[in-house]
């Protein structure tokens, strides 16, 4: 509508070949202020229709008919967020609206015919400096004019948005005509872990509301509103955001097939302690310090043992092989497998070249043999996890009476843990404490009290 005075404004609509005319009047095109409450209606025919902003008065004029505003072209661009503002009817062909541009780098409008892009002029956005202009658009020749002027009445002032969606940078929000409120479309589509705005003055920080940020939903389109003399803001969800960074996620994939033996009760499960059950490989055979029996290490059996043995459990009569815990282990007595340290490693105790724990799987398959792997998630080794948790305690030491002189350790001297690594302490733990390393290292012997 065509504003007249600061609450009064005016339209001339023609009525006809419809069995029920009728209207209503909108505040911010999206029904959430409209008056009156029922319908507005009137006998087909021409009326210049004006509104009372104040008393929320409509009154009707009948009138010949709407020659000046018989057709409609509507103001879009930087000043307004693309949005559709309807252009004044100076008479049948010329239009004619003023608009101030400010706060955007490059300022331009078009103008739009039925506010739906389907016509609009120029070809390329008509662009201009930042600053207010009477802007004129001849129907006809479909040419647009433009005069700088010092202000647009009621456009004088003006407010900046200003958050995640643009940056931080200064959008200006459009002032509603009469009123002392400012509007804006903002889409918040996960630009920053934590969606949210404030509405800047001069765009310069040195007055802005609230004090502080308003926090909005994330992938959620707002209008958003501003009064400048109460400061207040509000909020409104105008729709979902579902493309872009806020587009859903795939589908997930499809499940694997079923194996092919649907139910394993079906089958016959042969159970190996694979560190005792067979030695293909002496090279890697190991103590444990706390069972130490020369000639009768305790990590003797391997994969390349297993291996030489499938055949064997094969003509037993077994479908299946469930192995203890192959992930590489810690403790004083650890060749069960069940004191895990790292569960992203196979033991090396317990392979060979050309026998790995992937060899043994596929060697398994090729007679037809499935293989279950044991697996324990709810204790870990005496030592903790490597390279994520470390269980306080001291280095291993042999023991000494207090005062005493050292005593005969029999088959354990010189096998205190990992007898094959430096400092004879099989601990480590890439997160164990400085002064645990340094009382590790410090006495290789393990004859030193602690």
């Amino acid at each position: 509508m065509t504003a007249t005075s600061a609450t009064v404004f005016t339209t001339c609509q023609t009525f006809s070949g419809v069995s029920d005319p009728r209207f209503k009047i909108d505040h911010f095109g999206d029904w959430s202020e409209s008056y009156p409450a029922q319908d507005f209606r009137v006998a087909n025919g021409s009326y210049q229709i004006t509104f009372d902003a104040t008393a929320k008065q409509i009154t009707t004029q009948a009138v010949p008919g709407c020659t000046a505003g018989s057709d409609s072209w509507q103001f879009r661009g930087t000043p307004n967020n693309w949005g559709v503002t309807a252009m004044t009817a100076a008479n049948a062909t010329t239009f004619t609206t003023c608009q101030t541009f400010s706060g955007v780098s490059d300022p331009r409008f078009k103008i739009d015919h039925f506010g739906d892009w389907s016509e609009s002029y120029p070809a390329q956005d008509f662009r201009v400096a930042n600053g207010s202009y009477q802007i004129t658009f001849n129907a006809t020749a479909k040419q647009i004019t433009t005069q700088a002027v010092a202000s647009c009445a009621g456009g004088t002032d003006t407010w900046q948005f200003r958050g995640t969606p643009n940056s931080w940078g200064t959008t200006a929000m459009t002032p509603i005509a009469g009123t002392s409120r400012h509007s804006i479309v903002m889409a918040f589509a996960r630009q920053d872990p934590s969606p949210r705005f404030k509405i800047d003055h001069h765009g310069d920080w040195t007055e802005s509301y609230p004090a502080s940020d308003v926090p909005v939903a994330d992938c959620t389109e707002y209008d958003i509103g501003f009064d400048a003399t109460t400061k207040q803001i509000t909020t409104t969800v105008r729709s979902a955001v579902t493309s872009g960074a806020c587009a859903p996620p795939p589908p997930p994939p499809p499940p694997p097939p079923p194996p092919d033996s649907s139910d394993f009760r079906g089958e016959t499960i042969y159970f190996v302690m694979t560190a005792r059950f067979f030695d293909g490989d002496t090279t890697n055979n190991y103590y444990n310090r706390d069972r130490i029996k020369l000639g009768d290490p305790q990590w003797r059996g391997d994969f390349k043992g297993l291996i030489a043995q499938l055949d064997y459990i094969k003509d037993l009569g077994f479908t299946a092989i469930w192995v203890t815990p192959p992930v590489v282990n810690r403790s004083g007595l650890d060749y069960h497998g069940y004191h895990a340290y790292d569960w992203t490693m196979v033991d090396p105790r317990l392979e060979s070249p050309g026998a790995t724990y992937q060899d043994f799987i596929t060697a398994a398959h090729a007679r037809g043999l499935k293989v279950v792997q044991d697996v324990v998630i709810n204790h870990s080794s005496q030592y903790g996890i490597r390279g994520k948790v470390f269980i306080d305690h001291l280095p291993i030491k042999y023991y000494r009476p207090a005062g005493g002189a050292p005593i005969a350790n029999g088959p354990y001297q010189g096998n205190l843990g990992d007898y094959l690594s430096p400092f004879r302490e099989d601990n480590d733990n890439p997160v164990a404490p400085p002064w645990f390393v340094a009382r590790q290292t410090s006495d290789p012997a393990g004859t030193t009290p602690l």
